[in-house]
């Protein structure tokens, strides 16, 4: 050991190595941890410990299309698209999926992933990077939804929830179970331009979080009527007056999940 005024200095080190007061007059070092080891408090003192208990899942589905640029597909209501003919490039958004109402004043179309989510044994945070091109109107209006659900109207979800003559056009926030709802309504006004939506549910399913481009909205969390059955990811848009065609873009959609109790 050197001794430099009040401290001690190990002279040996190792690539890896933290070094930490183990005293008010010493450092000491921590041997690098091993993977998937974090760092943790143990009788007062730095050390590693390896996660107990859960594990972390995550799924992303890119909606890039593997296409040549040009290709316009429709199927089952959407059109999987690369940005072409009267609509413009999007450097940031090569390739999404665009759903559409069509031309009947009833028109509906919706995409959903990861079928068989239920928001227990850990939180859950899922991205959807979405767009709405035109916005309802009297002479056009629908429905959007973007979020947790298993069909619509959302019998059970965690969703964003947008129609134009509803909260004066701002988002709102919805949790519903068993067709019984809460809804919060939010200060953000909803656009043409792209934006990420976020839902984070906790580990045990008593709050859920609404986020918009990582800002999280007035009113959010909500706490109440969060579902406890199975549901899906995605987006959807359902048309109830005019018919002229409407759509909801989406880019992607994220899910991770990290697991209270490790899958057995």
């Amino acid at each position: 050991m050197v001794k430099n005024n009040a401290w001690n200095f190990d002279a040996t080190y190792t690539t890896g190595d933290l070094l930490y007061a183990s005293s008010t007059s010493e450092l000491s070092k921590l041997g690098i941890g091993s993977t998937g080891e974090y760092l943790t408090i143990a009788a007062g003192l730095p050390d590693w410990a390896s996660v107990s208990g859960g594990s972390q899942s995550s799924q992303t589905f890119s909606l890039f299309s593997e296409c040549d640029p040009g290709y316009s597909g429709d199927q089952n209501g959407f059109t999987s698209i690369l940005f072409t003919g009267t609509q413009s490039p999007d450097s940031g958004h090569p390739g999404v999926i665009a759903l559409s109402t069509g031309t009947s004043s009833s028109g509906t179309s919706s995409l959903s992933y990861f079928y068989g989510t239920v928001l227990n044994n850990g939180t859950y945070s899922l991205d959807i990077v979405a767009k709405i091109p035109t916005l309802s109107t009297s002479a056009q209006r629908f429905n959007a939804y973007i979020g947790f659900f298993d069909t619509y109207p959302v019998v059970n979800g965690c969703y964003f929830y947008y129609r134009d003559n509803v909260n004066s056009g701002r988002w709102q926030i919805k949790n519903t179970s068993a067709s019984t709802t809460t809804t919060a309504s939010t200060t953000t006004t909803v656009d043409t331009d792209w934006h990420k939506f976020s839902v984070r549910v906790n580990a045990d399913a008593s709050s859920v979080a609404y986020y918009i481009d990582d800002v999280q909205v007035s009113n959010s969390p909500i706490t109440t009527n969060i579902p406890t059955t199975i549901v899906a990811c995605g987006f959807a848009i359902d048309k109830d007056v005019g018919t002229t065609a409407r759509t909801l873009l989406g880019d992607y959609v994220q899910l991770d999940i990290a697991l209270t109790s490790a899958r057995s």
